[in-house]
């Protein structure tokens, strides 16, 4: 069992500025949270899920973080991520960076978000 933990603290553009913290995340949890971001990507929504492999879901991810300026933000109040996550392994944390959990984020909506 892995005692790495990971946090996300990210802000919202509700009322100003809204911060929130997780911590103690396991990679599971951080990996879900993430995904979230890619609810509203229009192509990865569709009635018919099963023509959407991985190589189309992959491609559709990518080239949405790809353009930094659209999905970054240092300021609250667009689609992207504004936001810093941490890796915590024996009491100390380090910063990581989005892109590392790409093909993680990936995988989970692969395998988490059919249309049942």
């Amino acid at each position: 069992m892995s005692n790495i933990k990971y946090a996300l603290f990210k802000v919202y553009d509700y009322k100003g500025g809204e911060l929130r913290s997780y911590v103690n995340l396991t990679k599971e949890q951080l990996i879900s949270s993430l995904s979230e971001y890619f609810e509203d990507c229009e192509e990865l929504h569709t009635d018919e899920w099963e023509l959407l492999d991985k190589e189309v879901i992959s491609k559709v991810i990518k080239k949405k973080v790809s353009d930094e300026y659209e999905f970054f933000s240092l300021y609250a109040g667009g689609d992207g991520f504004t936001g810093e996550l941490y890796k915590i392994e024996n009491n100390e944390m380090t910063i990581v960076k989005f892109e590392y959990f790409i093909e993680d984020i990936i995988e989970y909506i692969n395998k988490n978000w059919r249309n049942d």
